[in-house]
């Protein structure tokens, strides 16, 4: 999958009881993942590079805290 492909897709968002919540954006999902406020459960196949590292796009995550 290209990167084109992802930035169409989205990323599912679980509650902690894996309930699905929402669809959010790829940016919002790196938001979530580099504050610690999520578990990623899948990944895409595809990666985010920066000059040092590379990121696997996340497909499915779920928060670590309850949400009403």
């Amino acid at each position: 999958m290209d990167l084109n492909q992802f930035f169409s897709r989205g990323v599912l968002l679980l509650n902690a009881g894996y309930e699905p919540l929402r669809v959010v954006n790829w940016q919002r999902a790196f938001v979530l993942v580099f504050q610690d406020k999520v578990e990623v459960l899948e990944k895409y196949q595809a990666y985010v590079r920066s000059v040092t590292q590379a990121f696997p796009l996340p497909a499915v995550m779920r928060l670590r805290r309850w949400i009403k």
